[in-house]
């Protein structure tokens, strides 16, 4: 893994011949183990198909260098993991269809506490120009010690076939994050310019999205 507060490129200017040779620097060696259970019901005859399957499921992580040498959560530590697939068969050319997945929250790493600090240049003298010299420092306690919000998603479709002379077209119409869940992609800390305040930011994408696609099989 990355070592605390590594830089992606580690420049070393006395190295004539690679000047990025140390990215070793930036990462530690340690453990890691899993554990879990998987169950899953599956139906594979009729008009009504499909199944349905649930994951319990650990990750942890171990370095000498982080966390004081204790275990702690993966970044991909997912403890609950959840998927119901369906198809339905209206008739012998229309077959309706619904996908829906839902997973526990990533784990990232947040700073508990946030402070200012002051960082003078050789033109200022006291007191500071604290809109041109002050900056955020961030203090963390742990890895992974924060949990986003859970990623869930519905997604519909309807298939309408056709037997053609020279082969099987296929029209299908679906949506995807058919309720429009805002399920989380980035985060980001955010300071506000003109409180000063320290704000976390979710970024989102792909929301509700219509699809129409045709398929010819010969």
């Amino acid at each position: 893994t990355y070592s605390d507060n590594a830089s992606y490129l580690v420049y070393n200017p006395v190295s004539t011949s690679d000047p990025f040779a140390d990215w070793e620097k930036n990462m530690y060696q340690g453990e890691a183990r899993s554990m879990g259970l998987e169950l899953m019901i599956h139906r594979k005859t009729g008009r009504l198909s499909g199944w349905i399957a649930y994951t319990l499921s650990d990750a942890q992580n171990r370095f000498s260098e982080i966390n004081d040498g204790k275990w702690y959560k993966a970044s991909f530590h997912r403890l609950h993991d959840i998927s119901l697939v369906l198809s339905y068969d209206l008739n012998k050319r229309i077959t309706f269809g619904a996908t829906w997945v839902y997973n526990s929250g990533r784990l990232v790493t947040l700073p508990t506490h946030s402070s200012w600090a002051y960082s003078p240049t050789t033109e200022q003298e006291f007191p500071f120009d604290i809109q041109e010299s002050h900056f955020a420092v961030d203090y963390y306690t742990e890895r992974n010690n924060w949990k986003s919000k859970d990623y869930h998603r519905l997604d519909l479709g309807f298939q309408f076939k056709k037997q053609k002379k020279y082969g099987l077209r296929t029209w299908e119409i679906g949506v995807y994050n058919a309720y429009n869940r805002m399920n989380p992609f980035q985060y980001s800390i955010k300071t506000e310019y003109k409180t000063g305040k320290r704000r976390l930011k979710q970024r989102t994408i792909l929301p509700i999205m219509p699809s129409i696609t045709y398929q010819y099989k010969f």
